[in-house]
């Protein structure tokens, strides 16, 4: 799928080489930190789980190209419920230092959630770690209004950190 010039291609698309570089990404210390699962995945875990989504309707994940052809991210969708989804991202390792990437892939979930969801998606959602500035900024400036009554504690490695719910409506027009 193509969005404003930017290529969206499903992991159960991707050939060995793309999943190899988004498997880099994921397990980069600082995309780590910031996710809940905070382990380094296993090459076989990472390639097994891939194969796994062909057959799941309650998640999709997107590997993201800019119109130049350079990597920019991932973009995911689990919860799917047929109404909502919660989204994650995570910027190309090429891409980590470069501002504004955040919210550009959350703008193109929004865009693609219409695809997605068969324009029956009323509500995208996302969770962030408070100490995580960056994305929150890139949350807010993609319009996502935070969910005080949704937020919650996670403990992490014997660390207790506080995590923000942040929701965006989706409109019928797409």
């Amino acid at each position: 799928m193509t969005i404003d010039g930017f290529l969206l291609k499903n992991f159960t698309d991707c050939c060995e080489g793309e999943l190899s570089a988004v498997l880099s990404w994921r397990n980069a210390p600082e995309v780590r930190r910031n996710s809940f699962s905070c382990g380094e995945i296993d090459r076989e875990s990472h390639f097994s789980y891939v194969k796994s989504l062909v057959q799941r309707k309650d998640r999709a994940y997107f590997l993201v190209s800019g119109p130049d052809g350079r990597p920019v991210g991932v973009i995911s969708f689990t919860g799917i419920d047929g109404v909502s989804a919660d989204v994650g991202y995570y910027k190309a390792g090429n891409r980590k230092n470069e501002k504004g990437v955040g919210a550009l892939l959350l703008k193109l979930a929004e865009k693609a959630a219409y695809a997605v969801g068969g324009g029956k998606w009323k509500l995208l959602r996302t969770e962030v770690f408070s100490f995580n500035v960056p994305s929150v900024r890139s949350i807010e400036r993609a319009g996502y209004k935070e969910n005080a009554e949704k937020r919650r504690f996670f403990t992490r490695d014997g660390e207790t950190v506080t995590v923000l719910c942040w929701e965006l409506p989706l409109n019928a027009a797409g």
